[in-house]
């Protein structure tokens, strides 16, 4: 996918585009502005998500600018791996309950159907990058949280990390979250999507949901320190992760496993909807 069709998304999810027609954060004026930052350690590339008042909960706005910057920093070849950090307590604490609510009021909407497949396509770009990803993940992930650790190559967690699936939401999950945890934490599968248990730091390592946990002060080192071992030789890394995808495609792609969950995920959301308006049709 191309950076014009990721200006396309952003501009319709938030109705906003710089005036030179880049992509930029949201730095109007408001309470909560929201922002994925690009910076550089020497080969290293780091997107950090900056949305901590909405706990790093993602959106159109905030999918729109992960890929941007996954774009940008794939089209550059003196990049030879990626970082996906985030600021605050929490790295993702899943969809934008907003973006949810609506969702679930119509499924079908057009807007509402397009802002949850940006952030679906977003996972399938990250799990695509032509270079090594690293996640660099603390505090709690949730839902889609947890996709978006799982769609890079890597998680490093720190020791405050918490993972918990779909199950405790009373939503299906989506996203492509069934086969990015088959495919990377099988281990961990069944309990986070059939059972909702919740894995901690404790058992990140052992059930394959992360490589390594560290203290939470040396999670950004620790995870560039790791990108920096790929990234060395960027032309080289590139080589082998294209193998390396080749090779990985052999399973179910992101792709095919958010399409196969789609229809049922937008079941559980118009469901939530109706039982909620049933409870306050009793109360009236």
């Amino acid at each position: 996918m191309s950076a014009l069709y990721w200006n396309l998304v952003y501009s319709k999810c938030v109705e906003r585009v710089s005036p030179d027609g880049q992509l930029a954060g949201n730095t109007a004026a408001g309470p909560h502005p929201k922002d994925v930052e690009l910076t550089r350690d020497g080969a290293v590339a780091i997107l950090t998500i900056r949305a901590g008042a909405q706990r790093n909960a993602l959106d159109g706005e905030v999918a729109g600018l992960l890929a941007s910057r996954l774009l940008a920093a794939g089209d550059d070849p003196s990049v030879g791996a990626l970082v996906i950090a985030a600021e605050g307590p929490d790295y993702c604490s899943g969809g934008n309950l907003g973006l949810l609510r609506r969702a679930g009021a119509d499924p079908a909407a057009p807007a509402a159907f397009q802002e949850t497949g940006a952030i679906y396509e977003m996972f399938s770009l990250l799990a695509t990058s032509p270079v090594p990803t690293v996640a660099a993940a603390q505090g709690h992930l949730m839902g889609a949280g947890v996709n978006l650790a799982l769609a890079a190559d890597i998680v490093i967690a720190s020791d405050d990390v918490v993972f918990q699936g779909f199950g405790r939401s009373g939503m299906h999950p989506g996203g492509g979250h069934l086969s990015l945890l088959i495919r990377k934490a099988p281990a961990a599968a069944p309990a986070l999507a059939l059972f909702g248990q919740v894995i901690t730091a404790k058992d990140a390592v052992r059930t394959g949901l992360a490589w390594t946990v560290v203290p939470r002060d040396q999670l950004l080192g620790t995870a560039v320190e790791v990108a920096k071992a790929a990234a060395d030789d960027p032309e080289l890394a590139r080589a082998v992760t294209a193998t390396y995808r080749a090779a990985a495609d052999a399973r179910l792609p992101v792709r095919s496993g958010y399409m196969l969950e789609r229809a049922a995920q937008m079941w559980s959301l118009r469901r939530a909807v109706l039982r909620q308006e049933g409870h306050a049709g009793e109360r009236g």
